[in-house]
């Protein structure tokens, strides 16, 4: 996952941080859905004439996080309800 001001090396990366770059990929689709393709829209019902510009579609990582019961946040939560979950069968789930 990519964060709003580029990639995040850090030795050991944990939920805290999956958290932020989640949010932060939450606010860069909303931004791009709102300035790219719903400002598109208007210009082009509205006959104003502008250049395409092409960018990241991030929809595809938010749904591998956020899907109901298959996504990896679901797969977090029902790891921390079972007896015995660990960051193994965690890990074992989602590969």
């Amino acid at each position: 996952v990519l964060d709003i001001f580029g990639f995040e090396v850090f030795h050991k990366n944990g939920l805290e941080q999956l958290l932020i770059n989640f949010t932060n990929e939450k606010l860069q689709f909303f931004f791009n859905e709102t300035i790219f393709s719903n400002e598109s829209r208007v210009y082009e019902i509205e006959g104003i004439p502008l250049d395409l510009v092409e960018f990241k579609n991030n929809e595809a990582t938010l749904q591998l996080l956020e899907t109901r019961r298959t996504g990896i946040f679901a797969m977090i939560d029902e790891e921390i309800a079972i007896p015995r979950g660990s960051d193994i069968k965690l890990a074992s789930k989602i590969m």
